[in-house]
């Protein structure tokens, strides 16, 4: 998934299930720099995210990044590389959620924790039967986009013509845009529509919201599913930015009807500085990045199926 759902969309869940605008800038923010603390941000630090092609031929740096951050392990199938394969709402990506320290209101330590939690869980539909190493597993044939067929979003991107079999790259950028509706002859041989799996993944992650906010309702409104729906079908445009400043303009106008609207909602905007050039903040999340790491690191321990570092 793109900043579109990581930021503005968690942002969006987080307010309807009771978080103030602050600790759902906090939450949000956290989610989309899982992607955006590159090595080159991170300074010495854990990376969690990467610049494109920056490391995709480093074996190391793809089990430090993709398998924990990026394509969690669905722990299903026999062998070693089918149980690496990444499967949307699993029972391991449930249990990391299940097994989340107590969420605390205004505690931006359990906010960075959630945080980084829910981008992984999110990516579990994104990139749902594709793994974070380099398989056969991954490999897609007869790719035909049905949604989202301009020309150039298949010229520009030069996973196209890639031999690399790791994560999504044969799929090219296709299961992160929730506009789009894709098929192939190896995965996916009936469409897949985006836009119905992002809204499956909104449904799951609005109740573990609602449950650690302690909110009366944990399912999503008719009204609020057609808000979802809207943003994420009819905002077509290829470039990330462009649709998460669509959705942040929605937000500024109160056009997902958030009951206590604050100033600080018509203000809000993802900025990588509230962590990055916070001390406090930036401590907080690091320690939260490798308490998340570790938490991979041993469920892949104790399953016997991989080893990281």
């Amino acid at each position: 998934m793109d900043k579109d759902f990581h930021f503005s969309t968690i942002y969006v869940l987080s307010r309807w299930a009771g978080f103030s605008s602050y600790n759902s800038l906090v939450l949000a923010t956290a989610s989309q720099f899982v992607d955006d603390n590159t090595a080159t941000i991170s300074r010495n630090k854990r990376p969690s995210g990467h610049d494109p092609w920056q490391n995709v031929t480093i074996q190391e740096e793809n089990n430090n990044i993709w398998i924990p951050f990026h394509f969690l392990p669905g722990l299903e199938g026999t062998t070693r590389e089918e149980r690496l394969i990444c499967k949307k709402n699993s029972s391991f990506a449930n249990l990391m959620m299940h097994e989340l320290p107590p969420i605390a209101v205004d505690d931006s330590i359990s906010m960075f924790r959630l945080g980084i939690a829910l981008h992984v869980y999110a990516d579990t539909w994104a990139h749902q039967e594709f793994s974070g190493i380099d398989s056969l597993w991954n490999e897609v044939d007869g790719l035909t986009i049905h949604r989202g067929n301009s020309e150039n979003e298949l010229s520009d991107d030069v996973a196209a013509n890639s031999p690399l079999l790791l994560g999504h790259v044969q799929a090219m950028h296709w299961p992160d845009r929730p506009y789009a509706a894709w098929s192939s002859d190896t995965k996916f041989a009936t469409v897949r529509n985006n836009w119905d799996e992002f809204i499956e993944a909104a449904k799951h992650i609005y109740s573990y919201l609602t449950t650690f906010h302690h909110a009366a309702h944990h399912t999503l409104t008719k009204k609020q599913i057609n808000l979802l729906l809207y943003s994420f079908k009819d905002n077509v445009s290829t470039t990330i930015e462009t649709r998460t400043n669509s959705w942040i303009k929605n937000i500024h106008a109160n056009l997902y009807d958030f009951e206590d609207f604050e100033k600080e909602d018509a203000a809000i905007h993802y900025s990588t500085s509230l962590i990055i050039y916070d001390a406090d903040f930036s401590t907080q999340f690091y320690d939260a990045l490798d308490a998340h790491y570790d938490w991979v690191k041993k469920g892949l321990e104790v399953n016997d199926i991989y080893k990281l570092k």
